[in-house]
């Protein structure tokens, strides 16, 4: 159905004379596999129509794809651009439409519209049939939630014995978490330590977010405190509302305890998310193309990749055509790593190997450490067509670890020392460690026998002689020893090490005795 609406508000035109579809085939769980397609060719035209969507037909163009025979047609169109944040904002916008494997077979171009609580978009004819725009409908907690706006709840905020307990029931309250200037903060995923957050007991999410848009996943909050990282825990829901999550908090087990906030940059919640398996780094040669896809130099998409399609951008070259594509693009890690600090974003160079050339063309992208993933500011490709960003699926542990950056763990620090890290990782269980990335001193666990003792700030220094792996998301367990005098390998454990492409992440347990430390270098 269509209605026209008139509605005088302080905001571009657009937002106040618009036509509302309520058409609820065009929602993404719409799957059809009867033959039965509509199109939009017949309803829209080359002259825009600014059409506001509505329920029960979805309130939102998504932002992922939703493969193909979905959404009523055969060719279902998504946002590869996310929506304008700022109320009264208008931006260009590129649609795809996602058909059998391919998520953009064909494209157009939209503008679209933030008229505060809604969108409004200027749709045109879609290239061909069987096209269609596709929408999501969001929960009721998108738009009646409370607003949490607390900067002691910051994982920088130190110290304090704040509890949750008062604060929420025993039912479910939704609340979106702000900061002072209104930009939106979420739940950490990994753990902050105890004394943070304004209290003892820190909670932090123990569990992926949702990333497609309208998704609600449930959620295990643990708390640290002392030496546990899981001192006790709970459920809550997350509500992924495009631009911004909403949690379902329940009361803490038990005082003091409290849910930690972490301030993130904008595009760590406003992306477009891509999970095509065909972008892998073990997919063939095919004709898939992302200069289309993304915008030339001057603008930026930013994207989340993830699984099955890959968790981030390769970060080293892949010889031939692979990724799906002919001309494959990878990250240039050598002289830009990816940002290892939670909220920092770096320029990096994208690389095109071609002939023998490891880097025959290459463009700026950013890369955004969002705590547990990465966010990539893509633009088009430097190649001809077809060339394409290429994927590597990496598991959890190289997103969510404890960075360390120690310059006495270096095997050159001779200074005689009783360090030990007995107190730091406490579990000897090798199928629960603690992942930990080292950030200084080559960022690995020392790989030759120390020849002494005294190294390291510790009087049993720990080395390994186990072969580190290539692949990238490739685990293997690994030998600790620890030297003593003249003898090598005095004492030992079990760790796993773990190619996260750019860098190492390793699963370290409890020495087995003190003074015994990890080396680096």
């Amino acid at each position: 159905a269509t209605t026209t609406s008139t509605i005088g508000v302080d905001l571009p035109l657009e937002c106040t004379v618009y036509t509302t579809i309520d058409d609820s085939t065009r929602v993404v769980s719409n799957n059809i596999n009867d033959g039965s397609q509509a199109c939009d060719a017949s309803l829209f035209d080359s002259t825009p129509d600014p059409i506001r969507f509505v329920s029960p037909g979805g309130t939102q163009i998504p932002t992922i794809s939703p493969g193909g025979n979905n959404c009523g047609a055969g060719g279902a169109g998504w946002l590869v651009t996310s929506h304008p944040s700022e109320i009264g904002q208008s931006i260009d916008g590129t649609v795809c439409y996602a058909v059998d494997s391919n998520v953009c077979w064909q494209s157009n171009s939209i503008q679209i519209t933030n008229c505060g609580g809604y969108y409004v978009y200027q749709l045109y004819t879609p290239p061909t049939c069987n096209l269609r725009y596709c929408t999501v409908e969001f929960p009721d907690q998108c738009t009646n939630y409370t607003t949490i706006n607390d900067s002691s709840r910051l994982v920088s905020s130190n110290g304090g014995s704040g509890c949750d307990n008062s604060s929420f029931s025993t039912g479910i309250t939704y609340v979106r978490f702000v900061s002072g200037s209104g930009k939106d903060m979420e739940i950490p995923m990994s753990s902050p330590g105890p004394n943070h957050c304004g209290t003892q007991a820190t909670g932090y999410v123990t569990t992926d977010y949702p990333y497609f848009p309208s998704q609600t996943v449930n959620a295990t909050v643990c708390y640290a405190n002392n030496n546990t990282s899981c001192y006790a825990s709970n459920t809550i829901t997350i509500t992924y509302c495009d631009q911004y999550y909403v949690f379902g908090l329940t009361k803490p087990p038990r005082c003091p305890a409290r849910y930690c906030t972490m301030d993130l940059p904008i595009q760590c919640y406003n992306y477009v998310t891509i999970n095509d398996s065909t972008r892998l780094s073990s997919y063939g040669e095919s004709s898939f193309d992302d200069t289309t896809l993304f915008p030339r130099a001057g603008s930026i998409s930013y994207v989340r990749f993830v699984s099955p399609g890959g968790t981030q951008i390769l970060g080293t070259p892949t010889y031939g055509s692979r990724c799906g594509t002919r001309y494959s693009i990878y990250i240039d890690t050598s002289n830009t790593p990816y940002p290892s600090s939670v909220g920092e974003t770096v320029n990096a160079t994208a690389c095109g190997y071609y002939g023998g050339n490891l880097c025959y063309a290459s463009n700026m992208i950013t890369i955004t450490n969002c705590s547990t993933y990465y966010i990539f500011g893509l633009t088009a490709p430097p190649f001809s067509s077809p060339s394409r960003y290429c994927t590597v699926d990496l598991p959890s542990q190289c997103y969510s670890y404890r960075s360390i950056n120690d310059s006495t763990r270096s095997i050159s620090n001779l200074v005689n020392g009783t360090a030990c890290d007995q107190s730091l990782f406490t579990s000897s269980n090798i199928s629960a460690p603690t992942y930990v990335r080292f950030i200084s001193s080559n960022g690995a666990i020392y790989n030759y026998a120390p020849g002494g003792s005294n190294m390291c700030g510790t009087s049993l220094p720990g080395w390994t002689n186990s072969t580190f792996p290539t692949n990238p998301g490739d685990t293997v367990n690994a030998i600790v020893c620890y030297q003593y005098l003249t003898r090598s390998c005095y004492v030992s454990n079990t760790i796993t090490i773990t190619n996260c492409d750019s860098f190492y992440v390793f699963g370290l347990t409890k020495p087995p005795r003190c003074p015994a430390r990890y080396c680096t270098g």
